[in-house]
């Protein structure tokens, strides 16, 4: 006996699909930032450094104040005009870390000095540009004033600061955290970087050069000119 089936009709669909495009590129652009904020000054090391991690290393913030002046010291004896650098930078990165950095690809680490014109300071972040002769077309400078100091070019500059001196990646990554700290207190402490906008500055540091077009620079020393 045959049966008969009732096919229900399908719900109405709307004239115009919903725009989901602009909502995902949101949500992408939000990813990507994360996770560029979290590598940032975030260095990532091999097995073998790994297990020569000491079990009793040292600890980060007694290590920062302890070395702090003697590594701002070898950045500042280490120190080559900026614009030379920037140049060469421009020019080929790789042969450019090799002649000027300690470290390669993006943790290579520059130290270097240089005089230019103080622009107005961001409220926010802190970054004060400055106006350097001499930088290649297209890339700017900035110096990080505080509060917050992003990277970790202090602890690299010098190549001495290595991760089997603490016992894990934690620390070796805090001991970047504490350096900064170090900095703020002795050299940014007082520093009126809004005041100095329009005047010419003499500054040095170290960076990283994780944005080419923004050089960020670390500074050790920043004083009007």
């Amino acid at each position: 006996m045959s049966q008969s089936v009732q096919i229900d009709a399908a719900p109405a669909r709307p004239r115009h699909k919903p725009k989901r495009h602009t909502h995902r590129w949101v949500i992408t652009g939000l990813v990507v930032v994360l996770v560029i904020a979290m590598g940032f000054g975030t260095t990532v090391v091999t097995p073998l450094e790994a297990s020569k991690a000491s079990s009793s290393g040292v600890d980060p913030a007694t290590f920062a104040r302890d070395n702090y002046d003697e590594i701002a010291g070898k950045i500042t004896d280490r120190a080559k005009p900026l614009g030379e650098v920037a140049t060469a930078i421009d020019q080929d990165q790789n042969a450019a870390a090799k002649k000027y950095a300690v470290g390669t690809g993006p943790s290579a680490t520059y130290s270097v000095k240089f005089t230019g014109t103080a622009g107005k300071a961001d409220p926010e972040t802190g970054y004060l540009p400055v106006t350097v002769d001499g930088m290649p077309d297209g890339v700017g400078v900035s110096v990080q004033t505080g509060p917050a100091l992003l990277g970790t070019a202090l602890r690299d500059a010098t190549g001495e600061v290595t991760f089997p001196m603490f016992t894990n990646q934690l620390d070796y990554q805090s001991a970047g955290d504490e350096l900064n700290k170090q900095l703020k207190a002795k050299t940014l402490k007082g520093l009126d970087a809004a005041g100095l906008a329009g005047k010419q500055v003499s500054v040095v540091g170290a960076f990283q050069p994780i944005n080419p077009d923004v050089l960020l620079v670390m500074p050790v020393s920043i004083k009007e000119a």
